[in-house]
């Protein structure tokens, strides 16, 4: 089942499509041919209406989905996709070692939230323990670099 995000890039794409045929039609000053006139039928009336019900169905799913992990206690986070994922508990293990008081990690989740970072921290300088670790309780990996200029 395709995510929320995918189902909406997916109707954008073909009202994409609907647009530059007609955009086309315009540049040329002219009616649309009848394979044109197939295919815009075809989206219109078909590919977007079911795109639609699609949508509507993970919309729903996600809401059902969300209430019912609520009603169990378990916290829900949003993912960038849109979908409702039930976020693990992490919990720092025993063996895990401090060394100072906690400057950048406040309340009552300053210790998970600590050792989460470090974990994905360490799965981004390649630890691939971490980054299974971190992958697992939900935190991504993107590649973000990007070229500095100098003038």
């Amino acid at each position: 089942m395709k995510t929320l995000a995918q189902i909406r890039e997916h109707i954008l794409s073909l009202t994409a499509e609907a647009e530059a045929i007609q955009a086309l039609c315009q540049a040329e000053n002219r009616e649309p041919k009848d394979d044109e006139k197939k295919r815009l039928d075809e989206i219109l009336d078909k590919e977007i209406v079911t795109a639609r019900e699609d949508l509507a169905r993970a919309e729903k799913l996600q809401t059902i989905k969300a209430a019912s992990l609520a009603k169990h206690g378990i916290g829900a986070e949003h993912t960038t996709e849109g979908n409702v994922e039930a976020k693990k508990p992490s919990i720092v293990p025993a063996n895990c070692k401090r060394h100072g008081k906690l400057k950048a990690f406040k309340g009552n989740d300053g210790e998970r939230n600590a050792y989460a970072f470090g974990q994905w921290f360490l799965g981004m300088l390649g630890n691939e323990k971490s980054k299974a670790w971190a992958t697992d309780h939900g935190y991504e990996f993107r590649n973000c670099i990007s070229k500095i200029s100098r003038r």
